[in-house]
């Protein structure tokens, strides 16, 4: 087991770390490597979470990283169906409740929106009766 944290630059409307136009925002990614064996078949995997865990500031990250320190045994969670897909934590992150939530939201409204157009008899106007009528007139 192995971990290190990588400062990530990442520029806001050009510019090249602070000079010029917008400004850079520092991230910093924990990465990790472990070597895992499924009957005597040695794997290597790099992911911790299912998603890209990032920092705003190195002190949050490196608690992360102290929690993995080099050699330390850690139990992995692979795909029964692919061994090579594996993660340390299955839990799932604080921003993914937020993608599960807007997605949530825009299938409700898309859902409304479909159901509505299936029912568009509701919102048309049947034509009048006295269409026949003025026909009749209009002959006389």
């Amino acid at each position: 087991m192995k971990s290190e944290i990588i400062r990530d630059f990442s520029g806001g409307g050009g510019g090249t770390h602070g000079v010029g136009v917008g400004h850079a925002s520092v991230k910093y990614i924990v990465q990790t490597e472990y070597l895992y064996r499924i009957s005597s078949q040695e794997y290597i995997g790099n992911r911790h979470t299912f998603t890209k865990l990032t920092f705003d500031d190195y002190e949050t990250a490196n608690i992360l990283l102290s929690s993995y320190p080099v050699g330390k045994i850690v139990d992995v969670f692979y795909s029964p169906n692919d061994p090579q897909q594996s993660v340390l934590d299955t839990s799932v992150q604080k921003n993914s409740f937020y993608v599960i939530f807007v997605g949530g939201v825009f299938m409700f409204l898309a859902a409304g929106i479909y159901f509505l157009n299936r029912c568009s008899c509701l919102w048309t106007v049947p034509p009048t009766q006295n269409t026949a009528l003025n026909t009749q007139t209009d002959q006389n």
